[in-house]
């Protein structure tokens, strides 16, 4: 079956001479990328980058994605656009870094790929310790994801949330299989295939949607299984001999059909090697019959289709030509008689529960009621964009750890306090997809328990060394209050404030937040900083507020956190209702109709009127207009600070990247 010349863009044929003087037996054809030098280049750059922020000595390992015959991504995403090719390798190898940095650790390495996974993490709620491993990781790391965010927004957040569910988050469990198809279905996940093709369709920016997966995926069930028997089969030689002399696990198809078929090593290598033939078979024929069966969708899906089949022939080559899967040795007469050895996992193991004393002590305080309210709404998924901001504002400050770390508690306290009152005064039910705090706990506790969060953010304020300190706090604190009673009495009193009263509001109930972590950070800063950042503040507080305004009226994700159109049901005056009521007089009494005569939550039919109404004045994308140019605005600035400073703030670049708007339409 020929493909059609718009399959191949990026890639080239390998020489078939080459191919044929190979241990390769694959019947695939073979490709590598024509811009081989840029994914070398990107894994050289990860090595030293390691070796510039991490230093630990794995940046003098040979790279990860490397060979002598060509980096591995250019021969398994053959159709990667240069410039995204460079990006997925810098992310694999960094990956496989962390993997290999901890390897025969077990324990440890649970722990550092959860790290990781923070790292990677857009919405991640932990800031890092200046100095420590965490911060540099994440310095390091914030440039390459900010380069996948401008480059591809939708793509790139789909690759990095599968880069983290399946890649980082793999474990390997000590497990000893009974059949393949049970070992097959492990290997699946452990060998990071989905995330794979996520990385895949990001460099070709190729969108497939939820039907096009669905349709594809009897194809994709085969070359899933492929790469498995390929890596195992090629990687057999190197895992035999590091059982043998490290005593690592054993986790390969060859060991298991030996083990339950009662075969030879060389006989279970055989089979292994008849099954990769059997399974290129099967794609291709499932290949076929879907050209037959859906010729337009064929057509539009064939060149994803042939990238990734080609992939296999592909990976079969480089991996049966790479030194390092022939440099080992395999033991002449098959499997060892020695016991298979296993990994100490005690992160596997149960621990023993402690008692408790239930019983309370005189004398001793009991703070499960009032923690409680908290603990939930801690327990919420959260973008964690502050916790993002402390860090990278942290950039220029150099506040060491111990008031790092109180800054970020008092400024979490005092910003989840305010969640569980906003909720309880717009009569919220959802927060973050969940039920608000005050519906589980009830109003008066949850009331209660966020008055002792803003007393418990005193206290932290109290540790800290700057007498600055606490003065920042009260201040921006009773700013906030400030802020959040305009925004109450204006719609107790269904009275519409004008768009300069408005954003005095916001810059009190959402900036004053912002200025107050940077206030603190100054406070206890080791360094004489002179940068003024109340421009930028401002500015990020009045675009995350007008943000927030939009999204609550036009985004499905908002919907599904807080419902349709929530804020309507509040009678909010949020900022497109105020541009409405300020700039379109007709718009106004039946807009403000609404509001008069709301009693408890607007009908559907009724708050599509007013989304009519906004859609028909031009205040949707009046709204994503101002959204836009702010967004260019914090951007300059966040240039002006960055020449003064003398460094880039990849960081603070970042944070702004994750909520960006100019994907909007």
């Amino acid at each position: 079956m020929e493909t059609t010349g718009r399959v191949w863009i990026y890639s080239q044929p390998v020489d078939e001479d080459l191919v044929r003087q190979s241990p390769a037996f694959t019947t695939l054809p073979v490709r590598v990328n024509k811009n081989n030098d840029v994914a070398d280049a990107a894994a050289r750059r990860a090595l030293r980058d390691w070796g510039l922020y991490i230093a630990d000595g794995m940046e003098k390992t040979p790279h990860v994605s490397s060979s002598p015959h060509g980096n591995y991504f250019s021969y398994t995403c053959l159709e990667g656009i240069p410039e995204r090719l460079g990006l997925i390798v810098y992310l694999a190898e960094i990956g496989s870094l962390y993997d290999d940095a901890f390897d025969g650790e077990p324990k440890r390495t649970v722990e550092e790929l959860e790290k990781l996974d923070h790292y990677l993490d857009l919405g991640d709620t932990q800031a890092a310790v200046e100095g420590s491993r965490d911060a540099k990781f994440k310095k390091m790391i914030a440039q390459p994801l900010l380069d996948v965010l401008q480059t591809d927004r939708e793509l790139g957040i789909q690759m990095l949330d599968s880069y983290r569910e399946t890649w980082i988050k793999k474990v390997e469990r000590v497990t000893e299989f009974t059949r393949y198809s049970e070992y097959l279905k492990h290997r699946i996940f452990d060998c990071r295939l989905r995330a794979y093709f996520f990385m895949v369709e990001f460099a070709m920016a190729f969108r497939l949607s939820a039907e096009d997966r669905e349709m594809i995926q009897p194809m994709f069930d085969k070359i899933e299984e492929c790469l498995v028997l390929n890596q195992d089969y090629w990687s057999w030689g190197k895992e035999y001999y590091a059982w043998q002399t490290q005593g690592k696990r054993l986790m390969n198809c060859i060991e298991v059909i030996s083990r339950t078929e009662r075969l030879s090593t060389s006989e279970a290598k055989e089979k292994v090697k008849g099954m990769i033939l059997a399974t290129e078979t099967e794609f291709i024929k499932r290949k076929e019959r879907f050209a037959t069966q859906r010729p337009k969708d064929w057509k539009r899906l064939e060149r994803w289709i042939e990238a990734l089949g080609t992939a296999l022939g592909s990976y079969h080559y480089i991996a049966s030509i790479d030194p390092q899967y022939h440099a080992f040795a395999e033991s002449p007469n098959g499997m060892s008689n020695e016991p298979q050895k296993r990994d100490d996992m005690p992160f596997l193991q149960e621990r023993s529960a402690k008692c408790r004393d239930l019983h309370r002590v005189r004398g001793q305080r009991d703070y499960a009621a009032v923690a409680a309210p908290r603990d939930y709404i801690n327990s919420l998924p959260s973008k964690g964009i502050r916790s993002m901001l402390i860090d990278a504002f942290n950039l220029w400050f150099c506040v060491p750890h111990g008031p790092l770390k109180t800054i970020e508690n008092l400024v979490q306290l005092l910003h989840n306090a305010s969640l569980i009152l906003d909720d309880i005064e717009d009569n919220s039910g959802l927060r973050r997809g969940q039920p608000a705090a005050h519906l589980v706990y009830g109003t008066p506790q949850a009331t209660n328990s966020a008055t002792f969060m803003f007393i418990q953010a005193i206290q932290e304020a109290r540790r800290l060394e700057s007498r600055q300190s606490m003065d920042v706090v009260l201040e921006h604190a009773e700013r906030l209050h400030l802020g959040q009673s305009w925004d109450l009495y204006w719609r107790f009193h269904n009275q519409c404030p004008s768009e300069s009263e408005y954003m005095g509001m916001v810059d009190d109930k959402t900036g004053a937040m912002f200025q107050m972590l940077v206030g603190l950070l100054q406070a206890e800063s080791p360094v004489c900083c002179v940068f003024d950042l109340d421009r930028l503040t401002v500015l990020l507080g009045r675009f995350f507020q007008v943000r927030d305004d939009y999204m609550n009226l036009k985004s499905s994700d908002y919907t599904e956190q807080k419902g349709f159109c929530e804020d309507l049901d509040e009678g909010k005056y949020s900022f497109l209702i105020v541009s409405l009521m300020n700039g379109c007089p007709d718009a106004k009494h039946s807009v403000a109709g609404f509001f008069h005569q709301r009693q408890g939550a607007l009908s559907r039919e009724n708050k599509e009127f007013i989304l009519d109404q906004l859609d028909k004045a031009g205040t949707f994308d009046a709204t994503l207009k101002y959204l836009k140019q702010t967004e260019a605005d914090i951007e300059e600035e966040i240039g002006r600070l960055e020449e003064l400073g003398g460094q880039p703030n990849p960081l603070l670049r970042l944070v702004v990247a994750r909520l960006s708007v100019k994907h909007l339409s």
